[in-house]
């Protein structure tokens, strides 16, 4: 079912024209891409028109509107003056931090970094008060499915996406949340044209596992395709294979064995032969030098009466 196709008309003074357009037109390219189906239409350079025209799908250009008002300054929440107040604090506490370095005493300096700490926590709670304001006029009328963080710092947005996440984990896994739309922006308005918030929310969907599809400006979370099925993860982290040393060798460590074994066997084997012909050797010894000794003594008795005869025939001739 195609969704209803609407136009407004939006009244911007011809001075703030520009701001809607940007340089090189990137900011009206950042509206476009972020918002699909939007068409912004701003009136020429030479025109006199205050008419900037958006065109397409209801809830796109309801967010699109808005947030070309917010460019302007033409969108009525607190939130730039609840910036404003946050830059005044930390110039005030960097201000007293200087102070307290030339302090001439302890006292007058820890005085002084008190008050320096407390500014700085003033302009911290400011900086979250316009976070909150900032992300409620982006995001009205979006459910848990979308999220704007234009207008945020790193830490805000990436805060607000980690709440959301654990919002609606369960039915993001489960295919109840079809998909979570992040809009992070193309970051042709920070330092060198680079995205400072798109990468982080990257590394932190890689890092929890989530599927995800990048275009420009944004990232689509989804576990199921239209179909209801998985859609390939090309851009989920690669889980690589993990196995423990004791799994990854248990093959080649049973074959390894099995060898030994059989190296082992092979040694007892000839090791028996060997100890057995020892010991027929050894017999066969044994049985010899018993049969020496029977003759050796079968000799001696013989010639016993021989050596007594002489003997006498020896003592006898002095006489």
């Amino acid at each position: 079912m195609t969704a209803a196709q609407v136009s407004v008309v939006i009244k911007v003074p011809k001075k703030l024209q520009g701001k809607v357009i940007g340089r090189g037109g990137a900011t009206l390219k950042d509206i476009e891409s972020d918002y699909p189906g939007v068409d912004v239409v701003v009136p020429g350079r030479d025109s006199d028109s205050e008419d900037v025209i958006v065109k397409g799908p209801a809830d796109a250009v309801k967010h699109a509107e808005r947030r070309i008002l917010d460019i302007c300054g033409m969108l009525k929440d607190n939130s730039g003056a609840a910036r404003d107040k946050a830059r005044k604090l930390f110039d005030e506490a960097d201000e007293l931090f200087k102070k307290a370095k030339a302090a001439n005493s302890k006292e007058e300096r820890d005085e002084l970094y008190k008050q320096a700490h407390a500014k700085k926590d003033e302009a911290h709670a400011a900086n979250k008060e316009a976070a909150k304001a900032i992300f409620r006029s982006k995001n009205s009328g979006y459910g848990n499915d979308q999220m704007d963080l234009h207008g945020l710092y790193v830490k805000e947005a990436m805060d607000l996406v980690k709440d959301r996440l654990d919002l609606v984990d369960k039915d993001l896994r489960s295919g109840r949340l079809p998909s979570l739309t992040i809009i992070t922006g193309a970051g042709h308005h920070s330092d060198n044209n680079k995205a400072k918030i798109k990468p982080q929310v990257i590394d932190l969907l890689r890092e929890r596992g989530y599927p995800f599809v990048e275009e420009e400006g944004q990232l689509i979370i989804s576990f199921t395709d239209a179909s209801g099925q998985a859609p390939p993860q090309v851009s989920a982290p690669v889980q690589q294979p993990t196995t423990t040393p004791q799994d990854s060798s248990h093959k080649p460590q049973q074959q390894d064995q099995n060898q030994q074994d059989q190296q082992e066997e092979k040694p007892s084997t000839f090791m028996g032969l060997f100890c057995s012909c020892l010991l027929s050797l050894a017999t066969l010894l044994v049985k010899t030098s018993s049969s020496t000794t029977k003759n050796n003594r079968a000799r001696g008795t013989q010639s016993k009466p021989q050596q007594s005869n002489s003997q006498s025939q020896t003592t006898e001739k002095p006489q």
